[in-house]
């Protein structure tokens, strides 16, 4: 498709324009049982230039085997009918989260990237044995999440229990802008500790002032933002002027020292 038209051209073909031709021009590729892929192309293309893409289909059946068999798999927090092995349908431009459990054995979490789905998925599962202690190391109150559920409130280093095996916790703390997945390998019996990120300060600035300010999706303040606590990492800094101007700027802040970032209307 040209520009949202049907342009009666199939892959692998020539797509003919008629001058003038336009600074820029939108093709969509649309194949039935696939997802549709999108390209702004700038004109003119350099001699003996093309546009090509790779079609994800639509969904993907995923099969799911565990040793031993009969375990129970969530998929992104939802029950799935029947027990492994089994054949799952899911969207493979999203990322998803699957997760096994199986009586007597530890439950087990497999998170599958958008783009990245695999041929199979192939669990081991681990006879349970007595609950792991994780504790997580922070200067400052964070929940803690796993499976979904919340396994610490607010606490400041908390300690939680955890069944043995590869377990993946959430560590949140809307005051910091903390959303964070932590791998740890959970052993019965054993007590280990996790690190929470680091903090630090951000310092904004907009050019002209007067618009909202956003970190990593959530209304902050109006600039300037001085000194505002955050933790250490990548951080997406959004901005919105009163008639609908937006800027994105993503800004790494460093432990323990300031950050600066400018956002400019366009």
């Amino acid at each position: 498709m040209l520009d949202g038209k049907d342009s009666g051209v199939v892959t692998n073909g020539e797509l003919v324009l008629r001058a003038p031709l336009p600074p820029r021009v939108v093709l969509t590729f649309r194949k039935a049982g696939h997802q549709d892929e999108t390209r702004t192309v700038q004109l003119p293309l350099p001699a003996g230039a093309s546009v090509s893409v790779t079609l994800m289909a639509a969904s993907a059946v995923l099969p799911v085997a565990t040793d031993p068999p009969g375990a129970t798999v969530t998929l992104d927090g939802q029950r799935q009918r029947g027990v492994t092995p089994l054949e799952l349908t899911v969207d493979p431009s999203r990322e998803h989260v699957l997760a096994v459990a199986l009586e007597g054995h530890g439950p087990q979490e497999v998170r599958l990237p958008p783009r990245q789905t695999p041929a199979e998925v192939k669990v081991k599962l681990e006879p349970a044995g007595p609950l792991g202690i994780v504790v997580v190391a922070s200067s400052y109150p964070v929940d803690v999440l796993w499976r979904g559920r919340v396994l610490a409130k607010e606490q400041a280093g908390p300690r939680v229990s955890l069944p043995g095996g590869r377990q993946t916790l959430t560590l949140v703390s809307s005051p910091l802008f903390l959303r964070r997945d932590l791998q740890v390998s959970v052993t019965g019996g054993v007590e280990v500790a996790v690190e929470a990120p680091g903090v630090g300060k951000i310092n904004i600035r907009a050019l002209p002032d007067n618009c909202q300010v956003f970190i990593d999706g959530a209304f902050v303040d109006y600039p300037p933002v001085l000194d505002r606590a955050i933790v250490e990492g990548a951080h997406t800094v959004g901005f919105k002027w009163p008639d609908g101007a937006k800027s994105q700027e993503t800004v790494e802040v460093p432990r323990g020292a300031p950050a600066f970032v400018t956002g400019r209307r366009e």
